[in-house]
């Protein structure tokens, strides 16, 4: 708006105006249905792509923590010396290892990499019911509460609730499994049962990050969640928050540029 040409940017970044720099871009003729709009970055930022594009190599993998496993990446999914996202390597399991994802034990020998994480579709509904058992806790003298539930359906307001979990025990699914699964639930991603081959048991982890404000968090360590039989379609493999590629250090990053004229010279100072 033209009242705001005569104010320096700093005096509108202080917030006495509400919103900070905002530019509305009038079309100076009629465009298409659909048309794409185009802006210029400048020659630096031109240039700059260019010599990336020239001097770009894949980035190496990431570390893997030989504190607590052993660093040993997948010889036939992980190429040791390159980065691998979540949806990349997602798409290998269901092409090269017929969507099998590994169960935490597995795990300790063949190591997903350590940029990629297990997370399952779960949060409570009207009909969730635990059992639940105390016992002693592993590394205090508290004890600790486990509750333990059958996977279900959850309502479509909550199909963001993917929780970070541990895949402790996978199950091929038989006409038994079949049989004491719900009948006839609606799975995610239109997948009906007769689609699912495996079923999972999982320990659903505490977070803090990331967490749709509709799904409820477990954040006490003397509570241990146990699901049973979520299909295959409701566990997968997603980045470890700040891993993926963007995050990277050889990851592309140069100011964008504004042509002349664009901004008033007030803006400029």
């Amino acid at each position: 708006k033209q009242q705001f040409h005569d104010l320096e940017a700093h005096t509108l970044l202080r917030g006495d105006y509400g919103f900070g720099l905002l530019m509305e871009l009038v079309a100076l003729r009629d465009m298409d249905v659909n048309e794409e709009l185009f802006l210029d970055y400048g020659t630096a930022w031109e240039d700059a792509w260019e010599q990336h594009v020239k001097q770009w190599k894949p980035p190496p993998p990431m570390s893997h923590d030989t504190n607590t496993r052993e660093n040993k990446p997948d010889p036939t999914l992980f190429n040791e010396n390159h980065y691998i996202s979540a949806s990349e390597y997602q798409t290998k399991i269901q092409t090269e290892q017929n969507g099998i994802l590994r169960t935490h034990a597995e795990q300790q020998t063949l190591p997903y990499p350590p940029n990629l994480q297990t997370v399952c579709q779960f949060s409570h509904t009207d009909t969730t019911q635990y059992y639940s058992i105390t016992k002693p806790h592993p590394s205090n003298q508290q004890t600790q509460t486990v509750y333990q539930t059958v996977w279900e359906p959850m309502p479509t307001s909550k199909n963001d609730c993917l929780r970070k979990c541990r895949i402790l025990a996978r199950h091929v699914r038989t006409a038994t499994s079949a049989a004491t699964a719900t009948a006839n639930q609606a799975l995610p991603q239109s997948q009906t049962q007769s689609q699912t081959r495996y079923y999972y048991n999982v320990e659903i982890l505490a977070q803090s990050t990331n967490l749709h404000p509709d799904c409820f968090n477990f954040d006490d360590e003397n509570e241990l969640v146990y699901v049973d039989q979520i299909p295959e379609s409701a566990v997968m493999i997603m980045d470890v928050v700040d891993t993926r590629d963007s995050y990277l250090e050889t990851a592309f990053r140069h100011p964008i540029g504004f042509p002349d004229g664009l901004l008033p010279k007030l803006w400029k100072r």
